[in-house]
């Protein structure tokens, strides 16, 4: 009887995880593989990486895109690092994010939303940023080396993405 009542609920846990995976494979499914950083500058044993993904969590086709960044610090001291985002619409500063600046600790990496490296794409389509007159760049970098900062990590339920300010906002 015992025996009998162990394989019932064996049973019925194997079907509910087969169910589950299913169902986790259909919705999951049909994003593609996370994309890799691609190296932006390195200076000073500094390395700001990036990638361009959809914002939302399910990553609808129309969501706009977000610039996500990387930096790691290949040095054994801790570093300030402080710079601005700009992006150029035919070789002229279309938007720009506020400066930021960011405590990256000996030999390690930050990187995306839970330490707010997050910019929006200033209302740039997908299109409009695969097209070849547009650039963006890291702007006004400062790297001060033996810096005596605190990291922080912000967690943030839901984080903030980084404005740009668009260039006929600011004339």
């Amino acid at each position: 009887m015992i025996n009998h009542l162990f394989k019932i609920v064996t049973v019925k846990r194997i079907l509910t995880f087969t169910i589950l995976c299913f169902t986790l494979a259909a919705v999951y499914g049909n994003q593609s593989l996370p994309e890799k950083y691609k190296t932006k500058e390195f200076h000073e044993g500094i390395t700001i990486s990036y990638k361009w993904k959809k914002a939302g969590l399910f990553k609808k086709k129309d969501a706009p895109l977000q610039l996500v960044l990387k930096i790691g610090n290949e040095n054994p001291h801790r570093v300030l690092v402080r710079f601005r985002v700009i992006y150029y619409w035919k070789a002229v500063i279309d938007a720009t994010s506020k400066k930021v600046q960011y405590c990256v600790k000996p030999n390690r990496k930050i990187r995306g939303k839970i330490w707010d490296l997050v910019f929006s794409s200033a209302g740039f389509t997908e299109e409009e940023i695969s097209d070849d007159i547009f650039m963006w760049e890291i702007g006004d970098l400062d790297i001060i080396h033996d810096a005596d900062c605190e990291t922080r990590l912000n967690i943030k339920i839901k984080p903030e993405i980084r404005k740009m300010n668009k260039r006929s906002e600011n004339e």
